[in-house]
């Protein structure tokens, strides 16, 4: 009897560093799928629930058995180490008439199997993109002034920080500068030369909605409004008198729509492709500021208004970084 006996006694010493007995000490702990709160959280157990847990916690964390036989993980802190055990598993009586038969009742619950680490994390909850591009538009009224077709499209840079409220759903500001400047040489007998600018600076609200989503690649929607501030028309005369500048001014409504495709190489950083368009445009405006810069603009010799129409499509480069 005594060699039975011995050979049972050592199998419970092993099987006591693999489990152990734990039970739930706070309302409702949180189960994860993995060692941390980063991981998915893939139920609740109430107070007072028997389990059988790992010998020993991993970053804070103990493996355990779920009621429903899964595998997960629960932090130390909702745990009291050393809890009777689940009820079927409690005062088992060890066999020992046959050795092959008492292996079968010394293990105080089924073995643990391994547990790979979860590849669903928690959600990042901010997104900040930076890009820069080109705006196609066609300044008809300050084309005909100028006498040249410069003005039919410009460069954009700018920001976007967007909030998740849904795993598909963002809510975001975006500001942007647009801008272009031309150097010109009047024609006639005089020969000034000037500096015509354009330039805008859109600050918009909106959201992004994701249609299409895995790790490496995802499909925004994004629609945006807001004020394009200090949206204007410079004429400045550089020769023979520096620093006469003429301005139209004006801070307008505008939208846009657009399409993100987005190419993640981590969790965090990613670069992106926009399309989209956009519409900006003024009343017809009066020089705010009136100097000789003006020269170019006047028709008969008379100041007349000017309508900045920035209305049309865009395309953007640029970075992703969410946390």
């Amino acid at each position: 009897m005594m060699a039975p006996l011995g050979l049972w006694i050592g199998i419970l010493s092993t099987s006591a560093h693999a489990a152990q007995a734990v039970r739930v000490n706070v309302d409702l702990a949180e189960v994860f799928s993995g060692p941390g709160n980063s991981y998915e959280v893939v139920g609740k157990i109430p107070k007072g629930t028997a389990l059988t847990a790992s010998n020993s916690p991993t970053d804070g964390f103990y493996k355990v058995r779920t009621p429903s036989g899964q595998i997960a993980w629960i932090a130390e802190d909702s745990l009291a180490i050393g809890a009777a055990p689940p009820a079927s598993t409690t005062n088992a009586e060890p066999s020992v008439k046959e050795p092959q038969s008492s292996q079968n009742t010394t293990s105080p619950s089924p073995p643990m199997s391994p547990l790979k680490k979860s590849s669903k994390k928690s959600q990042s909850k901010f997104r900040v993109r930076g890009f820069g591009g080109l705006d196609l538009f066609n300044l008809k009224d300050v084309n005909s002034r100028v006498g040249f077709e410069e003005f039919k499209s410009g460069y954009a840079v700018g920001g976007q920080v967007g909030y998740a409220v849904t795993p598909s759903v963002y809510i975001g500001l975006r500001v942007e500068k647009i801008f272009l400047s031309v150097s010109a040489v009047d024609a006639d007998i005089s020969k000034n030369t000037f500096q015509f600018g354009v330039s805008s600076m859109p600050i918009m609200g909106g959201a992004e909605f994701a249609v299409l989503k895995n790790a490496d690649f995802s499909l925004d929607l994004g629609a945006f409004g807001g004020l394009a501030n200090s949206t204007q028309f410079t004429s400045q005369s550089t020769t023979p008198t520096a620093g006469v500048t003429t301005t139209y001014t004006a801070s307008p409504v505008t939208l846009l729509a657009k399409a993100d495709f987005n190419f993640h190489f981590s969790k965090m950083f990613g670069v992106f492709f926009e399309a989209g368009y956009r519409m900006l445009k003024t009343d017809a405006l009066n020089a705010t500021v009136l100097r000789t810069g003006s020269t170019v603009t006047l028709v008969n010799g008379v100041e007349a208004p000017l309508i900045l129409n920035l209305n049309g499509p865009f395309f953007g480069l640029g970075v992703i970084v969410s946390f």
